[in-house]
């Protein structure tokens, strides 16, 4: 027929046709292999094979505080060096978000939002962010105020130390050499302790001259505590007899006899003038030492040996020591007695113990 086409041009538009479809099959696998390892390469940044540790606490929750923010980040860096370290990116980055609350979050919301995909997570840039939101313009122009006018006072070294150590790095000392921060922190010292240093080898380093400071400061308080529990006794016990004389203990010890000195504190000492004058100025009778532990084991008057009262409740006034002779040994070995044990009145005018 003469309309029908060539066998050979219909051969011949029947392969291309057959390699157009095979291209086009081919472009086909093609972008799907493509897909198929994009989708691989994000899900390689999302997925995480290694479980966070646990060598460290958990992270911190932060709130926004400006004075907080320093304590934050240490611990937050910490925490992702040591127990994130196997982790990706995206982990990294969403785990540091989920420690956030209140305001912090908040504020942070829409730029990771933005910043939250696994192609753009990062922890240093989360980190960075949060810093540049959050931190006090005028932290370290604070801190260089506090510092100047920080002063040892009563605190002991170490206290003030620290505080002197957080502000010199809050304003920016951290790097200065050791010279610098000596003469920053002899500023703050107490006059007591820069007199005590007088004599005191200088130290070749600053570390070394810190804990000669440390050390000198414990030794003042040590010796002022001291001084002061021992001014504390001599004004508990008050006046104290200027003289002694020793009472021989009939026992003997190895064929020797022993002598003790009578007991002065175990009498009941506190004057009581008001009591003396309404019992007509008499005083308690001195007795022997098993006298009183006798009184204290009956539960008697300490000062006159009534069973009625107590000696706060005493009437009497306190005794006076007697010359210490052979009849008075034997007058402090008698019996006990319930009734109060009072001596003569006296005109003279002897001192009381």
């Amino acid at each position: 027929m003469p309309n029908e086409l060539p066998a050979w041009f219909v051969q011949y538009v029947q392969e291309q046709q057959g390699q157009s479809a095979a291209a086009q099959e081919n472009e086909r696998l093609r972008v799907a292999d493509e897909e198929k390892r994009a989708q691989e390469a994000r899900l390689q940044m999302i997925r995480n094979d290694n479980k966070p540790g646990k060598a460290l606490p958990p992270l911190l929750e932060y709130y926004g505080d400006a004075d907080k923010l320093e304590a934050w980040l240490q611990q937050a860096r910490a925490k992702i060096e040591v127990d994130y370290y196997g982790c990706t990116k995206f982990v990294k980055f969403w785990a540091l978000n989920g420690s956030l609350r209140g305001k912090a979050l908040r504020r942070m919301e829409a730029w990771v939002r933005e910043q939250g995909t696994p192609e753009l997570a990062s922890s240093d840039a989360f980190m960075n962010r949060v810093e540049f939101v959050f931190k006090d313009p005028q932290a370290k122009e604070r801190a260089q105020r506090k510092l100047d006018t920080l002063r040892q006072g009563l605190k002991p070294f170490l206290e003030s130390f620290t505080e002197w150590q957080s502000l010199l790095l809050e304003s920016g000392g951290g790097s200065w050499p050791d010279n610098a921060k000596k003469v920053s922190l002899d500023r703050i010292l107490s006059d007591e302790l820069v007199r005590a240093m007088i004599t005191v080898p200088s130290q070749p380093d600053f570390e070394s001259y810190c804990s000669i400071l440390k050390e000198t400061d414990d030794r003042l308080r040590a010796y002022k505590a001291r001084t002061t529990k021992s001014k504390d006794i001599v004004v508990q016990r008050g006046p104290q007899p200027t003289w002694k004389q020793p009472v021989t203990n009939d026992q003997n010890h190895g064929g020797q006899k022993t002598t003790h000195e009578p007991s002065v504190e175990s009498m009941d000492w506190e004057p009581t003038p008001a009591k003396v004058a309404a019992a007509g100025g008499r005083r308690a009778k001195w007795v022997s030492q098993e006298e009183l532990d006798n009184r204290r084991q009956t539960r008697r008057c300490f000062r006159c040996g009534a069973s009625n009262h107590q000696v706060r409740e005493c009437p009497y006034g306190p005794p006076r020591r007697p010359v210490i002779t052979d009849s008075v040994r034997k007058e402090a070995a008698r019996p006990k007695e319930v009734e109060p044990e009072l001596e003569e009145e006296e005109l003279g005018s002897e001192s009381e113990n």
